[in-house]
């Protein structure tokens, strides 16, 4: 994501994200394969507080539903964009995830901010000095939030 559009990456829709990036720049191909190794982490850990979601979802859409939990197992299935920002001093990355599925509304190189559109789209908020997630936040929907933002 191009530096320019890092206050607008930031300013999503229908899910908490990072509020009052300082400085903007763009995160090297090795700190992406950290963030994303820290979330497959992340989202393991607390899979199994969300069995029954997952299920329900499995039920309702099938195997090929798109749940954030199994990022892991499948990353091919989200289009990401990067921005590196400085919050209170320290650099962090800001992932923005979407299913490959709407791969019709992503805009290259723009930020995408979808407004509901459910847990399937979520933002992942990494910490580079000490290379943890700290929050991966997800849209809600009609319906309301369907998962509350989870906190490292």
């Amino acid at each position: 994501m191009a530096v320019d559009n890092g206050p607008a990456l930031l300013r999503q829709c229908s899910r908490a994200s990072p509020e009052g990036g300082e400085a903007f720049w763009q995160p090297e191909a090795a700190q992406i394969i950290d963030v994303e190794k820290a979330l497959i982490r992340f989202l393991a850990e607390h899979r199994g507080a969300h069995a029954q979601y997952i299920a329900d979802e499995r039920e309702r859409y099938g195997v090929d539903a798109h749940i954030a939990f199994d990022f892991g197992r499948n990353p091919q299935g989200w289009m990401r964009q990067y921005i590196g920002y400085t919050q209170g001093g320290q650099r962090m990355i800001y992932g923005n995830f979407l299913p490959m599925h709407d791969e019709a509304q992503m805009r290259l190189g723009q930020p995408n901010v979808v407004c509901d559109g459910g847990p399937q789209f979520f933002g992942v908020e990494f910490d580079i000095r000490t290379q943890q997630v700290v929050r991966v936040a997800f849209n809600g929907g009609f319906g309301g939030p369907f998962i509350d933002v989870l906190e490292n």
